[in-house]
């Protein structure tokens, strides 16, 4: 599902990681080694963020958006995903990143980069999941309601997805970046989907 890139309220700041260069290996797995983080999300500068929650398809999404220039400049977001389809329990609690593969997570966390709105959906130019570290989940609510918590010591790998087909099977790219996010807190109100 290619999803939103909304623009409701102001973002909290997030905590960085490691930022060592990376070694140039090639990356055929999902495994993250330590000081292979090449980006620094405490460095950036955080702009909206935004939360949906489908009841029929059972999944949040809530999403910030920062290193963002004008509105019609690429942006980088910060996607966090729940889906209850998929076996993911929304209830307050703390949860692992385990890097299962995009079409199987019940919790997915993602790092979109250079991405722009087309129609109300992200086009991105590289995508980044996340394969350890955990959410602490605070609130979670339905439409109306506040959805909030904290990201801690996320590892996020280069992946390619397959959005066009629907199947979003995904796999790591071969020598592909790792974003890290050390901390970074996140609230929301719950609108539905869609909202356009």
């Amino acid at each position: 599902m290619m999803v939103l890139l909304l623009s409701v309220s102001a973002c909290d700041e997030g905590g960085g990681s490691d930022d060592a260069a990376s070694d140039g290996a090639v990356r055929d797995t999902y495994d993250v080694e330590e000081g292979t983080c090449i980006f620094d999300v405490s460095e950036s500068e955080a702009a909206e963020q935004a939360a949906v929650h489908h009841e029929e398809m059972g999944f949040w999404i809530w999403e910030c958006t920062f290193d963002q220039g004008y509105y019609w400049e690429a942006a980088n977001v910060i996607q966090l995903e729940f889906w209850s389809s998929r076996g993911m329990v929304a209830e307050p609690g703390v949860y692992p990143l385990a890097g299962d593969g995009y079409a199987d997570c019940g919790l997915c966390l993602l790092l979109r980069e250079g991405c722009l709105n087309r129609d109300g959906l992200a086009d991105c130019e590289a995508d980044h999941f996340a394969v350890a570290g955990e959410v602490e989940i605070t609130e979670i609510g339905v439409v109306g309601e506040t959805i909030s918590g904290t990201i801690r010591d996320a590892h996020l790998v280069e992946t390619w997805i397959d959005w066009e087909s629907g199947s979003f099977d995904s796999e790591p790219v071969p020598g592909g970046a790792t974003w890290c996010i050390e901390e970074w807190d996140f609230e929301a109100e719950v609108v539905a989907y869609p909202i356009r």
